[in-house]
């Protein structure tokens, strides 16, 4: 028996649920074909155990720390396309490796599944039914973008150590860092235009990003006028940032006449990574 305690109202379901574990495996081998993954969880009893739980609240954030193949996920992204709900998933799987083909992990898995099975709801919503969002962001786990400094002989290299960054890193990673160190929502409306040779970031108008490199004073000019545009096709209330890669410009001069362009143009602050 489940008790609201905020009032009178009572929700009773009985305390045990059975149901033979093989129509969750024929409805996972229609969605991924045959013996991908052994013993998924069922959809449709999850769905029933989230609503429960959460007392049918459609604004619910689902958090599963064993996410398998990604039956948890479905199950929110079906309730939601039955009720017209904004409940979210947050999934966490470890890259364990496997031996199935297509698949190098059970995460790779979890994300195939996702994508189908967004797609498969989207397929079956009547044309009059609102717009359910079936999307979904996947991160790794991996260390900062900012080298730590260890004391290493390379490291006492002044000129080799300017740069500050892994090797290797995207853009993308850098962003994704600098969200974190922000406080930046990760589900967080973004954007994206290519300019001068790089990708430049807008995140829901609150902060813009871009991370290129080999900057000059042209391209500097370049990617201010872009910046400024933009934000001006939407203006809002809220402080702007910009955050740029610290040795993405050639010289101080383009660093210098491209944070003056933005501070002249209204923006609150300006970073660098």
């Amino acid at each position: 028996m489940l008790a609201s305690l905020s009032g009178a109202r009572i929700t009773t379901n009985t305390s045990t649920v059975e149901k033979k574990r093989t129509s969750a495996s024929k409805s996972l081998d229609s969605l991924l074909g045959a013996g991908v993954f052994d013993f998924p969880k069922d959809v449709n009893v999850l769905s029933r155990w989230l609503g429960l739980v959460t007392e049918g609240s459609k604004d619910a954030l689902v958090l599963d720390f064993f996410a398998g193949s990604g039956s948890t996920g479905q199950a929110v992204m079906e309730l939601n396309a039955a009720d017209s709900g904004n409940r979210r998933y947050i999934l966490v799987q470890l890259d364990e490796s496997v031996d199935k083909d297509g698949y190098d992990t059970i995460a790779d898995i979890t994300r195939e599944r996702l994508r189908r099975a967004g797609q498969q709801i989207a397929t079956k919503q009547a044309p009059e039914a609102a717009d359910i969002d079936t999307g979904f962001r996947s991160y790794r786990l991996a260390s900062s973008n900012v080298r730590a400094w260890d004391g290493t002989p390379d490291q006492l290299d002044l000129l080799g150590a300017v740069d500050n960054l892994v090797a290797g890193r995207t853009t993308d990673d850098l962003l994704v860092e600098m969200m974190l160190r922000l406080g930046v929502d990760l589900t967080t409306p973004l954007e994206t235009r290519e300019v001068a040779g790089s990708t430049l970031y807008n995140l829901a108008g609150t902060l813009f990003a871009y991370f290129g490199t080999d900057i000059t004073v042209e391209r500097a000019n370049e990617v201010a006028k872009v910046l400024v545009a933009w934000r001006d096709e939407d203006p809002g209330d809220a402080d702007t940032t910009v955050v740029v890669r610290d040795t993405g410009f050639v010289d101080s001069a383009a660093k210098l006449n491209f944070a003056a362009a933005v501070e002249q143009a209204g923006f609150t602050t300006v970073r660098s990574i």
